[in-house]
């Protein structure tokens, strides 16, 4: 984790000395604020971490998912020295594939409210209305499958194998 921290600082810093004076690292509405996700894409309930450099420092830096409605809250960290943020968080069970945006909102040094995102791609998710529910004539069945004889075949087949095997190592000796 601090290995994560020390890079996603030194590559912030670096793209910041390496911009000429008075151009933004990202655009507008970020203002002078770098913001990032790693990895950029996941499944529902997996782990990413969020981070930049920028906020001012000792601030506290709310990551949301898609909008800053508060119920989008997936948590809040703090800006330490040279407003350099990062923590760890999941992607929301119930996100959908496709992509989304992680929000990073905090205090800028000029201490002005500023609002960042990234994008998320998620994969996998499952729907939750992907299995229809049964009827009651339905739960009185027994899941049975129809029986075609084809299930023989397999036995069959390897009892053929390993005799047609044995008669070419006879054959052999």
């Amino acid at each position: 984790m601090k290995l994560k921290l020390l890079l996603l600082t030194v590559m912030a810093v670096s793209a910041w000395a390496m911009m000429p004076s008075g151009i933004a690292l990202a655009q507008s509405p970020c203002d002078n604020t770098y913001f990032t996700v790693d990895p950029t894409f996941g499944r529902p309930g997996s782990s990413f971490g969020a981070g930049g450099i920028g906020m001012f420092p000792g601030s506290q830096v709310q990551l949301f998912w898609d909008t800053t409605a508060p119920g989008n809250l997936l948590g809040i960290t703090n800006a330490g020295p040279g407003g350099v943020f990062y923590d760890s968080f999941n992607v929301p069970a119930a996100a959908t594939d496709g992509v989304h945006q992680v929000i990073a909102s905090g205090t800028l040094n000029n201490e002005s409210p500023v609002e960042c995102a990234a994008d998320f791609t998620v994969y996998g998710s499952v729907q939750q209305d992907a299995y229809p529910s049964r009827t009651a004539a339905q739960e009185t069945t027994p899941n049975t499958l129809p029986s075609t004889g084809l299930f023989l075949l397999v036995p069959v087949a390897g009892f053929a194998a390993a005799g047609l095997g044995a008669a070419i190592l006879k054959r052999r000796r």
